[in-house]
C-alpha cells in the first residue's frame, strides 16, 4: 500500500496504491496531496461545521 494520498488530476478520485487514476474509463494520473498544517487557532472551523449541519440537514431529506 503506498504512504500517501493521491488525486486524479481529471476526475477527482483519490487512491494511496496507483500513479494512474483508479477509474478505468478516466485513464488519468495522480498526484501527491498535501494535507494542510494543524493548527490551534483553527480559521476555517466556523465553515467546515456551518458545512456539515448542512449537510446533514440535506441528508435528512
Amino acid at each position: 500500500m503506498g504512504k500517501y494520498l493521491r488525486k486524479c488530476k481529471v476526475c477527482g478520485r483519490y487512491t494511496m496504491t496507483k500513479t494512474t487514476c483508479p477509474d478505468p474509463n478516466c485513464g488519468g494520473e495522480t498526484f501527491i496531496v498535501k494535507s494542510p498544517k494543524f493548527s490551534i487557532q483553527d480559521k476555517y472551523g466556523k465553515y467546515r461545521r456551518k458545512f456539515k449541519i448542512e449537510q446533514e440537514y440535506l441528508k435528512d431529506l
